[in-house]
């Protein structure tokens, strides 16, 4: 086996589901394709080139601002600090892109932050305020939460940072803490759709990897932050498991299965009635498709794209994943590049491969064609 580590344990987690009707994905929302990456733009970039953006086959994308996505800093950002993009972004016409996502992250805070300072958490709350109120400026659908800490993590216990409570204590703070985003998020937008590049899966699969080690892991306060996000999100609120693991998917039925998981998560979350109800009314499924990992632009080893033996196996694989994506979400399905940027570089990311999906989906159609052969030939050594 040539690919290791994330694909290959995620082929053995999923494969063990068992897969119900009871999972499978209503029909009753439209599938919609959001656009992610590290070529998201920022506002004044978005009202220079928005007509040439909405020639690419997304229904949105996420968008950043000047000042940066971290919101859990122990000073606020000034308020004029927004003025420029919120006006950027009220003069923009969007007409393609119908469902966009500012971009916060919640993972990643300032050195020491800690949700048990009531200044850190006030600082915080300035912050979630002003991008709410930004993203109504640019008519965006919610916010897109990245809770993974790239630096600093904003999850992390231990005794000295929270004032000397016990991690159940703690946990009880940080539930209260994400009641309280979620609340300040809806002020804004009372029908806020929160993506959760991680969501409820994420807590389910820390706590079986690491079981009662979880307090020492850099995600040990999330689940606890989710449960309150979900105890805070009003009727017309949703928040969407964005199932960051489909990253790696190289079939179908692991989009499939991925259903079973997500929605037994609630498993994974404290035993509380309100909550357990809750999650049923306000949490939806999301997929995700990785650009990079499917047509190589890494070189990475690790993924799929790098055994494949032609660019037209991996424009297949492409097609294949955003199919069975948008087939397998309840509405969204957030696609990601890092080393491809679709607005600056003279190069066609696979558009064609994607729209096909799109079509293809909207007509109920089927794909037309099987990877499962190149696939396997790629993960035992054989592709290339």
């Amino acid at each position: 086996m040539l690919i290791r580590t994330r694909i290959s344990w995620l082929i053995f987690a999923f494969i063990v589901l068992s897969v119900s009707t009871a999972y499978a994905q209503p029909d009753t929302l439209p599938k919609k394709l959001i656009k992610f990456g590290w070529d998201t733009p920022l506002p004044d970039y978005l009202l220079a080139n928005i007509t040439t953006m909405e020639q690419h086959p997304f229904d949105g994308i996420s968008i950043g601002l000047h000042v940066g996505p971290k919101v859990f800093t122990r000073s606020p950002y000034p308020d004029d600090a927004y003025a420029q993009d919120r006006a950027d972004l009220a003069a923009t016409t969007f007409t393609r892109f119908t469902d966009n996502f500012l971009i916060m992250w919640a993972g990643t805070a300032e050195q020491d932050w800690a949700f048990a300072s009531d200044s850190d958490w006030a600082a915080a709350e300035a912050n979630i305020r002003n991008f709410a109120a930004t993203a109504v400026a640019g008519g965006m659908r919610g916010i897109a939460l990245d809770p993974e800490p790239y630096d600093f993590s904003a999850w992390w216990y231990n005794r000295d940072r929270y004032q000397g409570l016990e991690f159940e204590q703690a946990q009880a703070l940080v539930r209260e803490r994400g009641i309280r985003f979620m609340s300040i998020i809806q002020e804004s937008i009372p029908d806020a759709r929160v993506l959760l590049l991680f969501g409820p899966a994420k807590v389910r699969s820390e706590l079986e990897a690491r079981g009662f080690g979880l307090r020492d892991s850099p995600w040990a306060l999330y689940g606890a932050f989710v449960e309150g996000l979900i105890l805070g999100a009003n009727d017309t609120s949703r928040l969407i498991d964005g199932n960051e693991w489909s990253y790696y998917f190289t079939n179908a039925q692991q989009f499939v299965d991925s259903r079973a998981y997500i929605n037994d998560s609630i498993h994974a979350l404290a035993d509380d009635p309100t909550l357990r109800t809750r999650f049923g009314a306000v949490v939806e499924i999301g997929q995700a498709v990785y650009v990079d990992a499917v047509l190589d632009l890494r070189g990475n080893p690790d993924h799929i794209g790098y055994h494949l033996a032609s660019d037209e196996q991996r424009l297949q694989m492409l097609e294949h994943n955003v199919y069975y994506a948008l087939l397998n979400t309840d509405e969204y399905v957030w696609m990601t590049s890092e080393q491809a940027n679709w607005w600056e570089d003279d190069v066609a990311y696979g558009d064609a491969a994607i729209a096909s999906a799109r079509e293809k989906v909207a007509t109920g159609a089927p794909l037309g064609f099987d990877v499962d052969a190149f696939v396997q030939a790629a993960l035992s050594g054989d592709g290339g």
